[in-house]
Order: C-alpha cells, then structure tokens, then sequence
C-alpha cells in the first residue's frame, strides 16, 4: 500500500544564527510542497527512488532513510521511493527541511505520531544534512501559515502560531555560496573569539524578538515597521560577511523602487531573501527588477496569502 505525505518550503523572516544564541525567530510556510511516496516491497528487492533524481542526491536520501529508520526501529524501509519537489534546491526556502518532515511523516505513519514526534524525527534528518538544525525550518516545513518559535535549552523551540498578517512581500534567491553547514560552524567560531561579532549577534538578536513581538500585536503600521527592522538586521548582516554583495544591490534597487525594506533569509552565502512592499502594484515592478537583475524564482505573496 503506498503511503504519501507533504511538508512545506519555508520563508525566515527573522531569526537565523540568533535562536542558537537564545533569541525568538519567526516565518511563515510558503505555497511550495516536497512529497513523497513510498510503496513498500519485500527486504529481497533493493529500495529504489524515482529515476530523474541524480545519483548523488539518491545517494544522500537513502542515508536518509537509513538514518531516519534507525532512529525510531523501523523495519519497512525496503521500497519503491518516489519524491516530486516544487521547493528550489540550494535556494535557501527549506529544500532539505520538506524532504525531512514529509519523509519523517511517512517512516512514522503506523504509530500514530504527534506533531512532536514527526518535528523531532524530521529534525534529526535536518541534522544529518547541515550538522547542527535549530529546529527553525523543520518546524515550519510542518506547519501551515505564520509562527514565532522561541528556542528551549537542549530541546526543540516553542512555536506560537500567528493569525496571517497584512503584509505584501517579495521573495527570490540567488545562487549559495557556501552550505549552510559551513556557515553556522563559521558564525559560532566567530562569535565564541570576538567579543565585537558576538555583540552585533546580540543587536541582531534584538531585532528579531522585536520584530516578533510586532508580528504578534500586529499594529497598523505592521509593514514599515517590520521594512525597518529589515533593513536594521540586513546591515548586520551585511556587516559579519552573511550576505552577497548581489543580494545587497537587490534589496538598494528594491528599496528605490519604494519597498519599505528587507533582507537576506536563512544562513547566508546567498539563497534566498524578501522585500516588504507597500502594495501588490509596486510588488511587481519589484519582482520584474529583481528577475532582471538576476535573481530567481521571484514570487508576490499579498495579504491574503495569494501568489502570482
């Protein structure tokens, strides 16, 4: 009997590196799904994977497998896999998180599994592609909609789900410099020998719980507030080597054209980043600037969670 399950691409709009250092993060899930399916088969047969996949990713999701199954005793990991992505890959939108959790969701399906137990088995696969997983992307490649998560010592975040704010955003990427693996190795080495990195960490910190403290009242003026503390925590960014100087030249032009502010999302390197707009009018001549100048997968998500 095959069994198929779903889990979500994601958007971080504040948070990234800070949560390992205690501060909140929040983001929303995005209208992009990673599915697979699995279709068990005798321990006799080898387990195959759709064929399309290249061999080397193939190779890195039967570690996968092998890891998730061990993990929690199950024994029918022998199979026909099939595994069909609208998430980008390298671009920053939780590619790995969504293989995880909708992975995760199927090796668990005949134990009736929480919520907690599927985000821990698929964060534990989140773990084995980057070394260290905050539990940030596989919380929200699970969810659905907007969410604030504050991290726990030694366990996965507290997640507090938001009521969809009014906001009209602009996402992309641009091709990663460097893996996400790397990066969090470099920015904790970093902040544990320099007392003035692991200050602007704390700034940065800052700005991510005040920002999630506005996503939690929602005021009126939600959008160039969020636009500034975008800007504020894009700079620091800037600053400690996390972005490009591509994506800083596309959230200027961005910002030129009348968007309120933004930023580079997830670890750096590159991948992905989002502009808030002040409306869908100027969120699309934002996003033809932004294909124009090379960025890709550029995508409008208005108020209502509408996508064009």
């Amino acid at each position: 009997m095959q069994v198929r399950k779903s889990a979500h691409g994601k958007l971080l709009l504040f948070g990234e590196h800070v949560i390992l250092r205690g501060y909140p993060a929040c983001g929303f899930t995005l209208p992009l799904l990673t599915t697979v399916s699995f279709t068990p088969a005798p321990k006799a047969m080898s387990s195959t994977l759709n064929p399309e996949i290249p061999q080397d990713k193939a190779h890195q999701f039967f570690e996968l497998v092998a890891i998730l199954t061990q993990k929690c005793c199950f024994l029918e990991a022998h199979g026909a896999w099939d595994i069909t992505s609208t998430v980008p890959l390298q671009g920053g939108f939780g590619a790995s998180a969504a293989l995880c959790g909708a992975t995760a969701k199927i090796i668990l399906e005949a134990y009736n599994p929480t919520f907690l137990d599927i985000w821990s088995l698929a964060n534990t696969g989140e773990q084995h592609f980057h070394g260290r997983a905050s539990g940030i992307d596989t919380a929200l490649a699970l969810s659905n909609g907007w969410c604030t998560l504050y991290p726990i010592p030694n366990e996965l975040p507290k997640i507090n789900t938001l009521p969809t704010p009014k906001l009209c955003i602009v996402i992309g990427c641009i091709p990663r410099k460097f893996s996400t693996s790397e990066l969090l190795a470099r920015t904790l080495k970093e902040s544990a020998t320099s007392p003035k990195i692991k200050d602007l960490y704390n700034t940065l910190g800052t700005i991510s719980a005040k920002a999630c403290d506005l996503l939690q009242s929602l005021p009126g003026s939600l959008a160039q507030q969020l636009g500034t503390h975008a800007n504020n925590a894009h700079a620091i960014l800037k600053s400690i080597n996390l972005s490009t100087p591509h994506i800083d030249t596309l959230l200027e032009n961005s910002i030129a054209l009348g968007a309120y502010g933004g930023k580079m999302s997830g670890a750096g390197g590159g991948g992905a980043f989002y502009v808030i707009a002040p409306d869908m009018q100027c969120a699309h001549k934002i996003k033809e600037l932004l294909s124009s100048c090379g960025a890709e997968h550029c995508t409008v998500i208005s108020t209502l969670n509408e996508v064009s």
